[in-house]
């Protein structure tokens, strides 16, 4: 358990800093850029690229989105049960099969005041590289982050026993008992949904009543018998107890401690807008605001997703909204009898063997006659599946001249102990058995320059 904290501590030291950027030319143009890495985003790729336009995805800093933090999802179509981290890896294995291309890195402005667009993006693996991209159309999904309560034991537990989605995550939790934090309608809606499977419902609330706006749906919720109120009581702090999860309470009568299986948090969310704040309409809590369907107050940008929906919250509702954005981005080329963009010239995609064991390494070392690259790296790391899209391309680009493996914690960690990997992401390169190169953070921007001429002495 500490090997998996320091790694991920590491990876928020590690890419937390973002210098000043320099300016940057304009450089390519393309009929959609998708802002985002999630569910929504994913979605719109698909449907924009089996349309025949090849949509390029900005990722941002959490390829994936925050449904990859999901160890178990039950109401994805077609799927009895799926981790975040699978269903993602899903769409983006579709998306790029069907001709989207990614770029990792984070929109730090955008001029969405004339045609064509303009992106500002800082690349995810080498901070100092800024560039600049055009766009006809803009579909922005970039979600919504959760609002926390910013208490002691909340970050260690979170996602583990602490969630923000109920459909998502609660099923878990048949027949055993569950708090639910938040005093509105979203906390009503999650305590409702809990309530058809815990035996036990617990809805915490700061103040004396319910801040709702539908009375009669508090009031059928509240008279479940499964569900009891603890009115003016706010969690102080959580802490794991075996399997169990106590909250410490601050209520009326002082300090009490309730033991609950799971908690979930309905006390509202951050939509990621404020790139947007000026530029486009924005409602009083940050949502965008849509006018015809999916399109948001400027014409040919549109948005989908947490980012704009602030009551469904959901893959499901995320991916239909991203469907009908691509669809009206789609129109619009049909509209101005635009031809169809030409497919931009892409590497053809190299092979990244997945170590199973150190002495899986050592055979591949010792038999190659190039470097190999090992790139080490944990699916729970939002870092690594952000560099995880640069790594790719670079394997693509040096396949002649080195081998690329990867290495995963959970399935070589004997490989991170005999290398002494203790952050990630880190690459390291071997030639012939001799260690040539390691690095981290931004110190891998340096490894195209090592494959170009490695240092064999």
């Amino acid at each position: 358990m500490r090997f998996k904290k320091f790694i991920f501590l590491s990876c928020a030291f590690l890419f937390g800093f973002r210098p000043l950027p320099s300016a940057a030319p304009v450089e390519e143009e393309y009929p959609v850029v998708i802002l985002g890495g999630g569910v929504a985003a994913l979605t719109a790729a698909v449907q924009v690229s089996q349309a025949g336009f090849q949509p390029l995805l900005i990722t941002g800093p959490s390829p994936g989105g925050i449904i990859v933090q999901s160890h178990s999802i039950h109401n994805w179509p077609g799927e009895i049960e799926i981790s975040g981290t699978e269903l993602a890896d899903k769409l983006q294995k579709q998306a790029k099969s069907c001709g989207a291309l990614f770029l990792s890195g984070q929109v730090i402005d955008v001029d969405i005041s004339k045609q064509p667009f303009v992106f500002t993006v800082q690349n995810s693996s080498d901070p100092s590289k800024i560039q600049k991209i055009r766009a006809r159309t803009c579909i922005i999904a970039l979600g919504a982050l959760p609002k926390l309560l910013q208490v002691p034991g909340e970050e260690e537990n979170l996602f583990t026993n602490i969630f923000t989605c109920a459909p998502c995550d609660g099923l878990r939790y048949k027949d055993k008992t569950v708090a639910v934090i938040g005093g509105g309608d979203s906390a009503l809606t999650e305590a409702h949904y809990l309530s058809n499977l815990a035996q036990k419902v617990y809805l915490i609330i700061r103040k004396d009543q319910f801040k709702t706006i539908q009375p009669k749906y508090r009031d059928s919720i509240l008279s479940r018998p499964n569900i009891e109120v603890l009115y003016n009581t706010s969690v102080e702090a959580f802490q794991k107890n075996n399997q169990d999860l106590s909250l410490n309470l601050a209520t009326p009568q002082g300090p009490k401690q309730l033991t609950v299986q799971g908690a979930f948090l309905a006390i509202g969310s951050l939509p990621n807008t404020a790139l947007f704040k000026g530029k486009l309409d924005l409602d009083k809590e940050g949502y965008i605001v849509l006018k015809n369907q999916q399109e948001t107050s400027v014409p040919r940008v549109f948005a989908a997703g947490d980012v704009s929906d602030k009551i469904f919250k959901q893959a499901m509702t995320a991916a239909g909204d991203a469907t009908k954005a691509a669809l009206q981005a789609q129109k619009y080329f049909e509209a101005k009898n635009l031809a169809q963009a030409a497919p931009a010239e892409t590497l053809k995609p190299a092979e990244i063997k997945e170590l199973a064991s150190l002495d899986n390494l050592d055979t591949i070392v010792s038999s190659s006659k190039k470097p190999v690259v090992v790139y080490f790296y944990s699916k729970s790391c939002s870092p690594c599946r952000s560099f995880s899209y640069t790594y790719e391309l670079w394997a693509s680009q040096f396949r002649d001249k080195a081998i690329f493996v990867k290495a995963n914690d959970k399935i070589a960690p004997d490989v991170f102990y005999a290398y002494k990997i203790n952050s990630i992401p880190t690459v390291l390169v071997l030639d012939k058995g001799k260690l040539i190169f390691q690095g981290r953070g931004s110190e891998l921007a340096k490894l195209p320059s090592v494959l170009e001429k490695p240092d064999t002495k």
